[in-house]
């Protein structure tokens, strides 16, 4: 269900990979920078840097997808990677989840960041009355809350990149099921 709140311009499978490597770069090379700027930063501290970095980037164009979901990613992560024991970080996974795509479900339904006029959507913009992003999103806060499940948040490294996206899950999804070269996307 949340894989349609992305819109058509992620209707086909290719364009999920370049859209994925996209967000994907974009998390890694924010990881990198902050990871040497804050060189005696614990993981969660970095984390949260990434948060706040990719927060400031949505709001100089809230309507980028790639950084949407560059921020839905980190604020998952950081949302579960703070918490020390597995069976926290297996509960905060769960929450972070389900807030994401509850969260895209009320943007759908209000059409936030679309020319919509349905008045509901104004509920949802930031406190400066800048406009949501479209719906979407939810596919990258699973991997994030994935990826805050492997971190320490009190070690001081860097943290580990992300290796995966939701189009590689997706693609093998397809592959498992015998419909790999299909360009449907998995419902």
């Amino acid at each position: 269900m949340a894989d349609n709140l992305d819109g058509d311009y992620l209707g086909s499978m290719k364009a999920r990979e370049f859209h994925d490597i996209q967000v994907q770069n974009l998390i890694n090379n924010t990881i990198d920078t902050l990871s040497e700027h804050y060189t005696n930063y614990n993981v969660g501290l970095i984390l949260a840097n990434c948060h706040a970095a990719m927060t400031n980037k949505r709001d100089e164009d809230v309507m980028n997808t790639v950084v949407r979901d560059a921020e839905y990613y980190f604020v998952a992560r950081e949302g579960v990677a703070k918490y020390k024991w597995q069976a926290t970080k297996a509960a905060a996974e769960a929450f972070q989840d389900m807030r994401a795509l509850w969260y895209d479900q009320l943007k759908d339904m209000t059409g936030a960041g679309t020319n919509s006029k349905k008045s509901i959507s104004r509920a949802l913009e930031s406190q400066d009355h800048k406009p949501n992003s479209p719906a979407g999103g939810s596919r990258w806060a699973v991997v994030g809350a994935q990826d805050g499940k492997l971190d320490d948040p009190n070690a001081v490294a860097k943290p580990a990149h992300c290796n995966t996206s939701p189009y590689q899950s997706e693609r093998d999804t397809l592959n498992y099921f015998g419909q790999a070269g299909s360009d449907t996307p998995p419902n």
